[in-house]
């Protein structure tokens, strides 16, 4: 198979519909916490960042600045699970059973 042959064989319509996509009922506010947990993430670490030379110049060891990221992400690692595992106070992703 070349860069150059057809991916679909001839014949087969590729322009008509194949159906559209309902999102679940949750979609929206699913998609809006994952764009507000990458906003924080990244303020998070930009915060972060502009701080390093602030610590490690009270320390007065600017050669061993790389440990505060270091630590900094050894710390938010560890604490993930607890993040994950509160309960949902409301239950927007649970589903019911009936």
């Amino acid at each position: 198979m070349s860069e150059r042959s057809r991916l679909l064989p001839n014949g087969v319509d590729t322009s008509t519909d194949q159906g559209t996509w309902d999102p679940p009922r949750n979609f929206r506010w699913i998609q809006l916490a994952t764009m507000f947990n990458v906003f924080l993430m990244g303020f998070d670490q930009t915060i972060a960042a502009s701080t390093y030379a602030v610590i490690g110049s009270e320390f007065q060891s600017m050669n061993q600045v790389s440990w505060i990221s270091t630590s900094y992400l050894i710390t938010s690692t560890a604490f993930q699970p607890l993040y994950g595992y509160r309960p949902n106070p409301l239950k927007m992703l649970t589903r019911e059973t009936d």
